[in-house]
């Protein structure tokens, strides 16, 4: 069966061609798959047929000039802890963005430019913005908020709504009638421009969490919601009829482009009515992500996107959606480069893409299982195998063509690793070791010690190679296994008390391992002693996958997005910018520029200088219980409104604290000698130090990202902060 290749068609291939030739121009980690980009997308905007607005979590915000040709980032925000929910144009100039933790944003010149501004609503999210007309804008969200900007969006206040429930939407059909939407059945209507609300009783008896309302004229209009439900009124509410949509999906948002032409998305369906909401027909438009936002610049253009950044187009009032990317957005569990241009990954399903271009384009290549596949790995570019659950073991002798290998062992295969293209080593769960000695023509298998869980195997020669082996209550232990006799004989060499997930050595001396709970270690004397290593994380941050190109040059890939960096060896470590937060299962690289990283929903990205320089951290957890030092208070921190940015931190013995203060690009801006603090919880209640957001001359610090460092006997801790003037 030929290979089906993921970008498909003359159109899509141009699209692919232009954003890849995009991204390569830009420093750092840029996305493969899915494009344009990867991250949940919650909200849509035309501003016309070619201009679309996109926004969505980890602070994601795109702009297309061209109609989905080409996209740009918007850069709202460049606090990646923000879910950016809906967008909003007045017109072609003055838009605005609101989003989780009440941020609101506001562009003068058509999104190119965007300033945060002031928000009343504290840290309650905003879920959906709307206008009011003229100048006048609504922003609406959870615990009843809702806020209101006469200026254009430049200052917002606070509106009294008289409800606590979570409010998902606003509308507004003239500049006195306006109509919000909410969990629990809330349905509430102003009619003197916004000043007042009062509920509207849903007379259909059909309690439901509404997720969006849209009225078509002052008194005609719809809601829409969980369980497919979609209530409509002709007389501003006073009365509800429920329109059946034979469809049991939450319908995230309803809109209209006529007077009676109409949509709902939400699940992967959108339902449709051609009558004015007399009837709806639902479809399903997607196989894998949630649509969850839908406008149109006029009658016959309109856009959808959803999660993994899935975007369909229409230009034909909606009797067609086409996406603009074929994107794969199962697990990616593994990848393998043999050189800057050829290269493979596997996942989940018994996904394998295979590219010949760099990752410019991936083509999906036939296989005949379906089960997950772990671990791939190549000693040609025709030559190659893959390794997954229920002892499935795939082999290809062209790089393209697949077959199943049949092992003795049911459990789930985790790790393949060849030295030379005749000795290889496959290891999985209940202890399996599976081992080759002719190029994979036959597999043998050494009596497992099924209390194992091996995850990674790694040889440097046909002789000597490590096994990290789990086990215990919890498998929260690694036995590092060590063979010199090519397998014949395992034993232990060290032990360690976290589960480590990925081995590799570059010398028979000198290997890293990684694992849970920010684990790190190296060894320089064959596996005998183990030394951890200091990195940009604390906490949770699990590092799950390693890969070094020689002995100086390493990168180590895991949770939240993580991707961190050495150049010598691991004696230091610096954290890599990656724009998203999604799990990286692996990274490979061809040199010590070119590199991927793999992940889950799909996640490609692609580095052609090294991954770049050290950026913003994912934020620590909030919990002392793992971190000695917490969050700033208030985050972002606005000179304007709070003095200072308060640094807590936990002691366990006495001790004098310094706090130094560098800048994105790592340099240093202030030195605060703090004093000497008992052995504590100290917080904003209790005497924590902090930063008037000044450098060391007495000059305001410009808008930016600041990483602030906690100095003490005890630990030194480093966490960002966000600055907004």
């Amino acid at each position: 069966m030929n290979p089906t290749i993921l970008r498909i068609g003359s159109l899509l291939f141009l699209l692919t061609i232009g954003i890849v030739f995009f991204a390569s121009a830009q420093q750092g980690w840029q996305w493969q798959n899915p494009l344009p980009q990867g991250n949940d997308l919650l909200g849509v905007e035309a501003i016309d047929a070619n201009t679309i607005l996109a926004v969505g979590r980890y602070g994601t915000s795109l702009r297309t000039t061209d109609a989905g040709a080409t996209w740009n980032p918007m850069d709202v925000t460049a606090n990646t802890d923000l879910s950016l929910k809906s967008v909003l144009f007045l017109n072609s100039s003055t838009g605005w963005v609101v989003g989780s933790l009440g941020s609101i944003f506001y562009s003068s010149n058509g999104g190119k430019d965007w300033v945060s501004r002031n928000s009343p609503a504290g840290t309650r999210n905003l879920n959906a913005v709307a206008s009011g007309g003229g100048s006048v804008g609504f922003a609406v969200g959870d615990s009843g908020t809702i806020i209101r900007s006469t200026d254009g969006g430049i200052q917002w206040n606070s509106v009294v709504s008289h409800t606590t429930a979570d409010l998902r939407s606003v509308y507004f059909p003239t500049g006195t009638i306006g109509y919000v939407a909410g969990d629990l059945g809330t349905l509430i209507k102003s009619t003197d421009g916004g000043t007042n609300w009062f509920n509207v009783p849903d007379t259909s008896s059909v309690v439901r969490d509404f997720q969006s309302i849209y009225f078509r004229t002052r008194d005609t209009g719809w809601v829409s919601g969980t369980q497919g439900v979609i209530l409509a009124t002709t007389n501003g509410g006073a009365n509800w009829v429920r329109q059946y949509t034979y469809t049991s999906t939450t319908l995230l948002q309803i809109t209209f482009n006529s007077t009676s032409v109409g949509y709902a998305v939400g699940g992967r369906v959108i339902v449709q009515t051609s009558n004015g909401g007399t009837t709806w027909f639902p479809t399903v438009l997607d196989t894998v992500n949630t649509l969850r936002a839908i406008a149109f610049s006029d009658v016959r253009n309109g856009w959808i996107v959803g999660d993994n950044g899935e975007t369909k187009r229409t230009g034909d009032r909606g009797v067609t959606w086409t996406r603009l990317h074929e994107n794969v957005t199962f697990d990616l569990y593994s990848s393998f480069f043999i050189d800057l241009y050829r290269g493979w990954a596997v996942g989940a399903e018994g996904t394998i893409i295979h590219t010949l271009d760099g990752g410019g384009s991936w083509f999906r290549e036939s296989t005949p299982v379906a089960k997950s596949l772990r671990s791939a790995f190549f000693v040609s570019a025709t030559k190659g195998w893959a390794v997954g659950d229920s002892g499935t073991l795939l082999a290809t002798a062209d790089g393209i063509t697949w077959s199943q290998v049949p092992v003795d062992s049911p459990a789930a295969l985790s790790s393949v690793h060849f030295p030379d293209p005749r000795h290889g080593w496959v290891v999985g769960q209940r202890g399996t070791i599976l081992r080759t000695t002719n190029g994979g023509g036959a597999w043998t298998m050494s009596p497992p010690d099924t209390s194992l869980s091996l995850s990674s195997v790694f040889f440097t020669d046909s002789l000597t190679g490590w096994i990290t082996a789990i086990f215990g209550r919890n498998s929260d232990t690694t036995s590092i296994l060590k063979t010199t006799d090519g397998g014949a004989h395992w034993s232990e060499a060290a032990r360690d008390q976290r589960a480590l997930l990925g081995i590799q050595f570059v010398t028979p001396d000198t290997g890293w391992a990684v694992g849970k709970f920010h684990r790190l270690i190296k060894t320089t004397n064959g596996g005998t002693t183990w030394r951890s290593q200091v990195t940009p994380f604390r906490g949770t941050q699990h590092y799950v996958s390693l890969k070094f190109t020689d002995a100086r040059y390493g990168w180590v890939a895991g949770s939240s997005g993580t991707i961190i960096h050495t150049t010598n060896g691991g004696d230091d470590w610096v954290l890599q910018s990656a724009p998203t937060n999604r799990l990286f299962y692996s990274v490979s690289f061809a040199d010590r520029n070119n590199g991927w990283a793999t992940g889950s929903n799909g996640a490609i990205l692609h580095t052609i200088d090294g991954g770049g320089v050290i950026t913003i951290p994912p934020p620590p957890p909030a919990s002392y219980e793992v971190n000695h030092v917490g969050q700033s208070i208030p985050n972002p921190f606005i000179p304007a409104r709070s003095p200072f940015a308060l640094i807590p931190f936990r002691l366990k013995i006495p001790s004098d604290v310094t706090l130094k203060i560098d800048d994105v690009m790592g340099r240093l801006i202030r030195t605060i000698d703090a004093g000497t603090f008992t052995a504590d919880i100290h917080d904003e209640k209790n005497g924590a130090p902090g930063w008037d957001g000044k450098d060391s001359y007495g000059a305001q610090a410009p808008t930016g990202v600041y990483f602030y460092r906690v100095i003490t006997a005890e630990f030194i801790e480093t966490h960002r902060l966000v600055l907004i003037r």
